[in-house]
């Protein structure tokens, strides 16, 4: 997995591309989202996201449940950007990521 530089970064990185965590949820947090935990307001307990990324209660606002995205925890980046992102064992921002994303090179031409 990147390794970010801030706890920021990482969950700026699960609001991007990681449409189904807790941060997605509608039942996720209504406060400040920059710390790693939050309550669910559904099931009205803590959620700490360097433990759990999502439960089987998600749900984003759109009525859509983890079934409707094959209930696994998924990114949405092209799997050769992930594996890129996870050789380098630098820390990286989430705005260096996102540069990293969209000038990506797929070697095509």
């Amino acid at each position: 997995m990147v390794r970010f530089k801030e706890w920021e970064d990482y969950t700026m990185f699960l609001l991007e591309y990681c449409p189904c965590t807790c941060l997605n949820c509608k039942y996720g947090t209504d406060g400040d989202i920059h710390k790693k935990q939050f309550v669910c307001m559904k099931t009205l307990s803590p959620v700490r996201l360097d433990m759990v990324r999502l439960c089987v209660e998600w749900e984003n606002t759109d009525g859509e449940t983890l079934k409707d995205y094959g209930g696994e925890f998924i990114i949405n980046i092209h799997p050769k950007i992930a594996e890129e992102l996870e050789k380098g064992d630098k820390l990286l921002s989430f705005d260096e990521i996102k540069e990293f994303v969209e000038d990506f090179d797929y070697g095509v031409d």
